[in-house]
């Protein structure tokens, strides 16, 4: 979400299911219909909200093992013909 509204900006505290969310820096209500359509010029951009890590759970990638990204973008030499004009 990059659009400049209410909804992504870091002083606003986004709406509760039922209720209307609340902009820190000017002190008011933002409904929570309109939180994506209306923004003021303190609007400033909310850091990306990346999800919670838990290591209780067991790990699929090791973590002490880099990750291999060229296997992964390898395609068959035999199924590609690159045909090159000059």
């Amino acid at each position: 979400m990059t659009q400049s509204s209410c909804q992504s900006c870091v002083h606003c505290t986004p709406p509760a299911a039922t209720g209307s969310g609340w902009c820190r820096l000017r002190r008011l209500s933002v409904h929570a219909e309109l939180a994506n359509q209306v923004f003021c010029h303190h609007w400033t951009s909310r850091p990306p909200s990346l999800p919670e890590f838990n290591l209780q759970e067991p790990l699929l990638i090791p973590l002490d093992r880099q990750l291999d990204l060229c296997d992964s973008m390898q395609t068959s030499d035999q199924d590609v013909e690159l045909k090159v004009r000059l």
